[in-house]
């Protein structure tokens, strides 16, 4: 993999970075974070309490290998400063 990204631009891997903003999610992919994190049945506190509360509305436990959410809960359009989610803690996956 390193030998891939030392071929790379800026351009190519802000690209790269940007398409992982912009669509949707299994919620298979994260719902550790969202239901037993540490194995005790917690969250990530890395998440922004509201958003996953609002995560647990949309992807029960056990999850359902259908059901996604967008990448970007405020846009499925890349219009955000790129990663701002991740920032603010209201992205699902992590970085």
């Amino acid at each position: 993999m390193f030998s891939v990204l030392s071929i790379l631009n800026v351009k190519d891997l802000v690209a790269l970075s940007g398409a992982h903003t912009i669509g949707k999610v299994h919620c298979g992919a994260f719902s550790k974070r969202l239901f037993n994190f540490t194995g005790n049945r917690d969250a990530d506190p890395s998440l922004d309490t509201r958003y996953a509360n609002f995560l647990r509305t949309k992807c029960p436990n056990p999850s359902d290998p259908a059901t996604t959410v967008e990448m970007d809960p405020r846009s499925s359009l890349l219009r955000q400063p790129l990663l701002s989610s991740s920032y603010t803690k209201t992205g699902p996956l992590s970085v």
